[in-house]
């Protein structure tokens, strides 16, 4: 019923296909007479299991119900990810309600799909800004972003696309509307997207016990992924560091880290955007790259990803293998940058530290990564930073030409 319903609003401009997790050996009768009554009589409609599009990139993913949120399907193209909570009404096979279920179900979809559409109309997808230079505000800390300002020199200097960072409370004040309104009307004016809206908090208070604290950064977190489905953005990273020694004093706590990550994934569930763990960057850190991975294989794909790191992963002189090969499908966005792989992380250009960008790169393409190449950078002290920037978009652009020489595709 969804796809039928799209194509009759959206005709040609989008290519829509349905699929099932479960499907029926045909449609189901109900669906077949409540849509004819539209003047829709699915013709050349059919059911497919979604297994029929793991090798097909694509763009937006909906799912529909409890089975498709708890069903895992590996889908290639970094998709944008939205579940719509709306209960299946072909389940209760034979119930004398079924027709009133399945009408309530249609009403609901028609409901989302002008949701949908002015998303999809909108935002910016993995594919169409696949190996596109990108660069985080980070690049200015300590000062604060200035948009009208910043992205202009930001898009002079060739970059596509952003990550607003929020990560310290000097970055940008993401609570002034008028701020959010300035940045918005500034990205459209220098078609400069934002890929990536970092969360607030420079340490990590989701894991505190200290109800106060632990309530604020959770509603921060969340607070930031509306910033970001506003702003038309796909992922919200997230920090997952936190010191051995705050779990034994009892201040912190994975459980407590965990619950705050099951509550801002409910709350993303609906978002075309997810709340993304990065990799921790500290050698005294209460998370193995293998705890992280089986942690959050215990997230719905459509609520929770995972942002790789390439300074934090050098510091920890961590094998990408150990994180990838099992977080890849739930990889959303990349940070690029060097160091020297000691626990100071001066956030470098990739080139100017000890990582070998030949293999990050290959691991890019082993992964299938789908996206921009995000440079989580600071510019030299007492460097002018808009002759910094056309720099990193060069080493944005060598990157891209790293992937390719490594057998990836744009």
């Amino acid at each position: 019923m969804a796809e039928a319903m799209l194509r009759a609003i959206c005709g040609r401009e989008f290519d829509v296909s349905s699929a099932g997790v479960d499907p029926w050996s045909d449609l189901h009768p109900v669906a077949r007479k409540i849509m004819a009554e539209r003047g829709e009589m699915l013709r050349g409609h059919f059911s497919k299991h979604v297994r029929t599009f793991r090798r097909t990139p694509l763009d937006y993913v909906v799912t529909i119900g409890d089975r498709a949120l708890e069903t895992r399907i590996e889908l290639r193209g970094n998709p944008r990810r939205i579940h719509w909570a709306i209960d299946d009404p072909a389940a209760p096979a034979g119930h004398a309600d079924t027709e009133t279920m399945f009408r309530a179900a249609q009403n609901r979809i028609e409901e989302q799909l002008r949701t949908l559409l002015q998303t999809v109309r909108t935002a910016t997808t993995a594919g169409q800004l696949h190996l596109a230079p990108a660069i985080s505000t980070h690049v200015y800390y300590p000062e604060p972003f200035e948009p009208i300002e910043h992205l202009r020199d930001i898009a002079r200097a060739g970059f596509r696309a952003i990550e607003l960072s929020l990560v310290h409370e000097t970055d940008f004040d993401w609570r002034d509307d008028k701020k959010v309104a300035a940045l918005k009307r500034a990205a459209a004016d220098y078609d400069v997207r934002i890929w990536s809206v970092h969360a607030p908090g420079a340490r990590n208070d989701l894991a505190s016990h200290d109800p106060s604290t632990h309530r604020r950064a959770v509603d921060d977190l969340k607070g930031a992924l509306n910033l970001a489905a506003e702003l038309g953005a796909a992922a919200v990273p997230v920090h997952s560091k936190f010191e051995p020694q705050q779990i034994r004093c009892g201040s912190h706590s994975h459980e407590a880290y965990f619950a705050a990550l099951t509550e801002a994934c409910d709350h993303a569930l609906p978002l075309p955007c997810v709340p993304a763990v990065e990799n921790p960057g500290r050698s005294k850190n209460c998370f193995q790259p293998g705890e992280i991975a089986r942690r959050l294989d215990s997230f719905p794909d459509q609520g929770l990803g995972f942002v790789c790191d390439t300074g934090h992963l050098n510091i920890l002189q961590n094998d990408m293998d150990q994180y990838l090969p099992s977080l890849g499908p739930r990889l959303r966005t990349w940070h690029f940058s060097d160091n020297m792989g000691d626990e100071h992380d001066p956030h470098l250009l990739p080139g100017a530290g000890a990582i070998d960008w030949d293999s990050v790169m290959k691991m890019c393409v082993k992964v299938a990564y789908t996206g921009p190449l995000v440079l989580e950078t600071i510019a030299p002290g007492g460097g002018e930073i808009a002759a910094f920037l056309p720099q990193a978009h060069q080493c944005a652009l060598e990157l891209a030409a790293k992937y390719r020489a490594s057998g990836g595709s744009d």
